[in-house]
This record gives C-alpha cells, structure tokens and sequence, in this order.
C-alpha cells in the first residue's frame, strides 16, 4: 500500500510512529440529513479468546478495510462480545465517501449532541483478543499492537467515529510524550475515608458536641423551671430583651448544629452502607432523606420518596428529625425563653432541685426586715413624724404631727368603712360575716382586718343583763411591706420588669390587734365614775378604788389588777368624753349619750396587744398593693402560732395607750367636756344598738371605734418586732437590725418553662432533638473518619457523570425516576481506583474489582476494601 504523506504527517504532528504502509484519508458521512441521536444502550459481555475480531491484523487494506468496519459501526456492534451497543429505534443510515480535505459535519466539534458519555474500562478491544479488564500497561499495548498491525486506521485520525460513538467504547488518556496515548483512565485523586483528625470530621464533631450539651442544657431549662430573680430584670445587668435576644440566638444555633449534624449522620450511614458488600444498597428514595430535614416542604411536593423510604428505621428518623428542626425555635421560645410568669419558688441562686412553679403555689422562704424599736413606742412614731416645723417646736411638734397622721389616716379609714357599709344592700348580724375594718397606708396600699375572738352579744348581753357589744379586730403588719422591698430578700418589684411585676407574701408574724368593749349603763351606775374636781386626786398603786356594777364586764378592782376610769362628767346629748390618764392602764375609755338607747350611757374601754394567731399576707403590683391579716383559720400553716407553739397569753401593750390617747384627742373624741357638737362624736352615738344585737343594716359603735384606732395599730408595728417579744433593754435602738421571718412568696418574674399548661406537649421536640443530637454523636464518635457523602449534590453528580448507565432507570431522564425506580438498590464501586455507582450485581463475588496491582495497595482499594467488608448495620 502507498505512504499517505498527509497521514505521515498527521502523525507527526502528534508525535506518533509513522505507519509503514499508510492509507489514503476516508472520510464517512451519512447521506441522510443531520437528526438527534438517542443514547445508545448497552451491556457489558463476556470476554471470549475465541471470537474472533470483526477487525484483525489479517483484514484486507484499503477501501475493503474501511467498508467492513462502517459495516460494523452501521450494524450497532451487535457482536457477542465486549460492550453492545444497541441501534434500537434510530433509522438506518447509509455513509457515502466524501473527497479528501472535505471536512465531515459528524467530526467531533461539528455542533452535535454527543450522547455517548465514557464509561469506565470498556470490554471491546481492537485486537482479536479483547480482555474483560486490562490493567494501563495492557492498555498501552493493546494499543500501540492495534496501531501496528492495521496501519490504514492508524493514518485516518479524522474518521468520524459516528459524534464519539466510538470513544464510548473505548477512552483515551492524553498522548505521552514517547509513544502513543493510552486509554482515558479516571481514578480518584483523593482517598474515600478520612481520617477522624480531618477538618470535616473535626467540624461535624464539634457541630455534635454543641448540639448535644446545649440542647441538653435547654431540656435541662425547660423541666427545671429556674426563675432568673434579680439577673434578669429591667434595672439589672440583663434586660429582658436582651435575655429573650441571647435565648433565642443560641436555640437558633442549636437548631442549625442540629441539622447540619443529623444531615451528615444521614450521609454518612448511606454511603457507608452504599460500600457493604451483603447490604441492600441505597435508593434514590434514601438519597433524597437529606432534603426532607434541610427543605421540609419537598415532604409535600416531592411525597414519593417519602412514601418509599419514610417507613424504614433511616427513614423515621429523617422524618422525625424534620419536624423537631421545625419546630425546635418554637419549643425552644416556649419553655426555655425567660418570659414573665408567676411563678411560686426561690431565684436561680436558691432554688431547690425541681418545683412545680404553677400559679398558686406557694414556696417557703426566710425574710429579713429592719428592727428599731418595742410595738406602739409614741416617741419613736414622733421622732419619724416629719413635718417643716418639728425642728423649732421641739416640745410640741412631734407630738402635734403624729396627732394630725392620726386624724387623717382614722377619718380616711373610717369614710371608706362607712361607704362600704352604705354601699351593702344587707349583711349578716354575726361578726364573722360582717364588713371588715379597712384603710389604706402610704396611700397606694389597701389594708384589711380581721375580726378574731367573735362572741355572741345576745349571750353576753344576757348575761350581763345589758347590752354588750364587744369586738377584736387584727390589723396586719405594717414591717411586712417594707420587708417584702427589702434587697436581701431578691424580691423583683413591680418596675422592675417594666411595670408588669407582681409578687405575694403571707408572712408568719405576730399581728397588732385592738379590742373594744362596750356596755350600756344608767346614770346611777356611772357616779363611782364621775369625780368633778380637777385634777383627779392621786391614786397609789395600791389603791383598787371602789367597785363599780361593771367590775367583770371590764375587769375592774383588784381581782383583776385594773382601775376603773374617772370623767369630770357626764357627757350630754350625741357627746363623748375620753379618759386617757388612768395611771398604771393599758386602756383608753369613752363615755358616750345617745338619744335612741335606754338606758342612754355607754361607757367603752380600747386596749391592743399582738396576737400569735394571724398571719399577713401582702400582694404587689404596679397599681398598688393589699396589705391584710388572715386569722384563726385552722388551715394557715403560716399563722405565728404555728412556728412558735406553746406560747403565754398575749399582754395588753401600755405603750400603745399612750399612742391612741393622741388619736383620741385628735379625732375630738374628749369634746364633749366643753358641748362643742363634733360630727364625729354624734354619728358614734347613733351607731350604738338598741338591742342584744347587732344591727345587719348598720355597724356598731364598737366596730366603728375598731376601725377608726386601726391606723395606730399600723403605726405601732412600722419598724416593730415581727415576733411577739422584744429582746431589747432599751425601747428604740440607734441604727436598725436585721430580723428574719418564715414566708410563702409567690411572685411574678422571668423565668424558663411553659407559661401555660399545653406549652407542656414541646417538651417533646427538646426530648427528641437532645436524643437525636445524643445519638448521631455517639454513631460519629464509634464510626470515626469521615466517608465521603456520596447523596450530597456535588459527589451525587460527579459519582453519575462518571458511571455506565443503567436499564432499570429507563426512561427516567426525562422527569425522574417513577414508580419502583424509587427503590432500586445501588451501591458504590471501584475499578483501578475509579469510583462508580452501579447496581450491584458484580457484587456477588465481594467486594468491587480491582485488577491493578498497584491499585490494590493504593487509598481508594484500603478504603473500599475497609468498607466493603464492615458489618451489616440496622441503619
């Protein structure tokens, strides 16, 4: 045959050897017009020595040659051997030879769709000897023989090749630079498995471990309850916006180190599995497990992949995993952020292990109040009088001050006492259902009594055969308020978390009480009363007095220790005089004319003591406050009694006569010695009653006095003991001291857990995320290095770029997999250090293939090998 100079020189260009005996240059073109070309299919078959090669050394040259092989590219190959590829459904095409220097349409750059990707050593060989899998030597030889042997394709390098038809049957390396190029040969540049100190294992471990201690933290929060007290308040060093920003970035954070890691868990189980050589595979159903956690509506847009893998132990977790990631903020927001609740239990620094913290409870605690001096000490309420001309009326001016507190805080009292008896349509004539005494302190502080020792005044009036209206009415403690703002006591106040703070106290304290007890006398009756000469003559200690007709309604003579008080006379019509300098008393007493009575006197005696068998409850709010006594309930566990059992009898306080003898003068109660008609004195003389008892429509005398005298009672307590003793040699003390009390609090404040009762269900989400974290932490840690994740999109791509394609997805690359296509099985394999996806069927002999030697000690082979051979996992 002629040497082709042009061929020659081709190969020259390319550095191959010149052909002995070149070709001239055939070009084949179809004579149809220019079509799409369909993706041909193929199998692989068996290598077989025998079958002889449609193309041999032997072949006749020249134009007889180049016919049979375009015979054998128009046939579709359809030989027993090698790849087959299949010219199904394409129309026949007939190739006419064109002219030399005519450049064919078909060349590879013409424009057309090349379908045909390479795949991974292909099974055709131009020898007569194909083999199944050569190593890159073999390769080289077989090419540079083939080259050799038919020098007339060797000199064609333009053949068309049908738009790289052939180039899927076998790939090409680049040329070297000594000899021909060898077949194209992928391997993988980078090993599969990583190490555990790779930066990616590093970061998914560190994603781990955050998620898992912190959202172990939150669910820690949420059962635990802790109330922040004084850290988080509108004053403190975290306000409550910042407190709800800082809680809501880090569930933010969570969330997103939940997904990441639970994502990766996912990746790594699959493709760990996709190598195991007796598993079941992956299928594109679990591919897409991922996407259901990061894009949780393709659950509803992309359902099938759901239906076919949701119902796997992989895929209950992945679906489980994507509604915790949904709604972890909002759980999160729900029981861990601090918002305002009322919540009974002690601050974060001083709680117990677990409380229940709904509204309602209440949770003891020890209070502290400032002490300064004895119950109802006059001179300390004067020194604290503060008035602009105290200071130049020395004698007189805390005195004049403490009389005018007196009479504004009694009339004040006394008017809403009255408008809430006009206001009752009708009421009860037993005490313990009748209106209490109430007032008000510091002026934003409702206060409310009690009546304690209730007696029947139709028993007593009859056994005394006179009326007798005697009552006992406990005021509160006045030191519970200050108390309860005392900063020892870490109790938030209403502003400080903006207005919206509350808080509740029920104090186990000694509660000042005040007993008024009234009887109707004749005139003839009070003459051992009634002494006309001023002063009244002195009287020792000794000396009793007479006896009187209301000796043991009073408890006047010597049986009794008490002297029976003297008026100058007696008062007229709607008067009444007071006598409050009986020597050695505990009690003020009133003598009263009422026109509506007979007989027409009331002589009545006021004396206070503290009683044990009370306690004070105290509610705060922005609006205001209530301070009131709640008193022999056999149920209040704080009554004082209760802490301190066994207790004397409570004494009658001789300090505080001293304080209500300037109540009683300042409310004009004594002008009756001099007739000048007060207001206040005529109404005390209608509400005495007419009979043996009480008047349901109206209240009486003794109420009335109760109440009026009930501002001194607050008085007498403010800074006062909160027990029942005073332990102190001196009345007042010069600089305050502490003194503790047992209380119930409940109160109003930031923090953690539901503030209503069907937050509780998202205790489910934080339960499963920590689990869940807890879980892909300890699969991490136990699996160690990191498997390159083959159903991430990139690795996805490039794995199915680079493998042979497969019948059981025909028809799918249109719109996807459908239908069972969802649940096919594939797997990973190796070839020579490349990487592919297959469906698994050479899988039977174990493990992928690997005819290189060198590759069989190479990264790629350990890894697979490693993998291969794990055991089957439940995941």
């Amino acid at each position: 045959m002629a040497s082709n100079p042009a061929a020659r020189e081709s190969h020259e260009r390319q550095g191959l050897p010149s052909p002995a005996s070149p070709s001239p240059t055939i070009i084949l073109s179809p004579d149809e017009p220019d079509e799409p070309q369909r993706r041909n299919t193929f199998r692989r078959h068996n290598s077989d020595n025998n079958v002889p090669s449609p193309i041999s050394p032997g072949a006749p040259g020249g134009d007889d040659h180049l016919k049979n092989f375009a015979e054998i590219i128009e046939e579709g190959f359809s030989s027993p051997f090698g790849l087959e590829f299949s010219a199904r459904n394409r129309p026949k095409k007939t190739y006419r030879r064109l002219p030399e220097g005519v450049k064919s349409p078909h060349t590879v750059g013409s424009g057309d769709h090349l379908l045909s990707p390479p795949i991974d050593r292909p099974n055709v060989s131009l020898s007569n000897n194909p083999p199944a899998y050569q190593s890159p030597e073999d390769d080289r030889r077989s090419w540079e023989s083939s080259s050799m042997l038919q020098p007339s394709l060797a000199d064609t390098p333009e053949i068309d090749y049908i738009g790289r038809g052939l180039s899927a049957i076998r790939n090409y390396k680049h040329a070297e630079a000594d000899g021909p190029s060898p077949p194209f040969d992928c391997r993988s540049k980078h090993t599969i498995l990583g190490s555990r100190t790779h930066w990616l294992s590093l970061a998914i471990l560190f994603l781990a471990f955050y998620s898992t201690i912190f959202s172990g933290i939150y669910l820690g929060i949420a059962l635990r309850k802790p109330r922040y007290g004084k850290l988080i308040h509108a004053k403190g060093n975290l306000s409550p916006e910042n407190a709800s920003l800082l809680s809501a970035l880090i569930a933010k954070t969570i969330e997103l180190a939940f997904v990441t890691v639970t994502v990766a868990f996912l990746g790594q189980v699959l493709s760990r599995r996709a190598f195991v050589t007796n598993s079941r595979g992956i299928t594109i159903a679990e591919m897409n497990m991922q996407k259901w956690i990061m894009q949780p509506g393709t659950l509803l847009t992309h359902g099938r992949s759901a239906q076919y893998a949701g119902t796997s132990i992989l895929g209950v977790i992945a679906l489980t995993t994507a509604f915790m990631a949904m709604f972890y903020t909002t759980a999160s927001d729900a029981l861990g952020e601090p918002p305002i609740q009322i919540l009974a239990g002690h601050s974060l620094f001083h709680a117990p292990s677990l409380f229940s913290g709904l509204v309602g409870d209440w949770v003891p605690k020890v209070l502290y109040g400032e002490v300064s001096t004895s119950y109802a000490n006059p001179t300390w309420i004067m020194m604290k009088c503060r008035t602009p001309t105290k200071d130049s009326d020395k004698e007189y001016g805390g005195n004049t001050c403490m009389e005018i507190e007196h009479a504004g805080e009694a009339y004040h009292n006394y008017i809403l006492f009255l408008s809430a008896w006009a206001n009752r349509k009708s009421d009860s004539a037993d005490l313990k259902y009748r209106q209490n005494a109430i007032g008000s302190l510091y002026d934003n502080t409702t206060v409310e009594g009690s009546w304690i020792e209730v007696q029947n005044m139709t028993e007593n009036s009859a056994t005394h055969k006179r009326m007798i209206n005697n009552v006992t009415m406990a005021m509160p403690h006045a030191g519970v308020l200050a108390a309860a703002q005392h900063p020892r006591n870490h109790i938030l106040q209403p502003d400080d978390l903006e207005g919206l703070g509350e808080f509740s106290v029920t104090a186990s304290v000694a509660s000042p009480a005040v007993n008024v007890l009234c009887a109707s006398m004749t005139e003839k009756e009070l003459r051992p009363f009634i002494v006309k000469k001023t002063p009244v003559p002195g009287i020792s200690e000794d000396d009793w007095l007479s006896e009187t007709s209301v000796d043991d309604v009073f408890g006047f003579g010597e049986k009794y220790q008490r002297r029976h008080p003297f008026f100058p006379a007696l008062p007229a019509d709607y008067q009444t005089i007071l006598n409050v300098t009986m020597p050695f008393g505990d009690s003020i007493y009133l003598l009263a004319k009422s026109v509506q009575t007979d007989p027409p006197y009331v002589l009545c005696s006021m004396s206070s003591f503290l009683t044990p068998r009370c306690s004070t409850k105290f509610q705060s709010s922005m609006s205001g406050g209530a301070l009131s006594s709640h008193c022999e309930d056999d149920t209040d566990e704080q009554a004082y009694h209760r802490s301190h059992p066994n207790l004397p009898p409570p004494e009658r306080s001789k300090d505080w006569k001293n304080v209500a003898a300037g109540w009683g003068l300042a409310l004009a109660l004594n002008d009756g010695t001099t007739n000048n008609n007060a207001s206040n004195a005529r109404l005390l003389t209608q509400l005495i009653p007419s009979k043996y008892e009480l008047d349901p429509a109206a209240p009486s005398i003794a109420e009335a006095l109760a109440t009026m005298v009930g501002c001194t009672l607050l008085l007498g307590t403010n800074e006062a003991p909160f027990g029942h003793l005073w332990n102190y040699s001196v009345p007042a003390l010069d600089s305050p001291t502490e003194q503790s009390f047992n209380a119930l609090v409940q109160n109003k404040e930031y923090a953690s857990g539901g503030a209503q009762d069907w937050q509780d269900l998202f205790y489910v989400v934080l339960v499963l995320v920590f689990a869940t974290s807890l879980f892909c932490l300890m699969y991490l840690l136990i699996k160690g290095g990191h498997v390159t994740d083959y159903t991430e999109p990139q690795n996805l791509f490039a794995l199915a770029l680079n493998s042979p394609p497969d019948e059981r997805l025909a028809g799918s690359c249109g719109r996807g997999p459908q239908g069972k296509q969802w649940k096919v099985g594939w797997f990973i394999q190796t070839n020579n250090e490349h990487v592919y996806i297959g469906d698994g069927l050479e899988r039977s002999g174990g493990g992928s293939r690997n005819f290189d030697l060198e590759a069989e000690a190479s990264p790629i082979s350990t890894s697979t090998k490693k993998l291969s051979h794990q055991r089957r996992s439940w995941l």
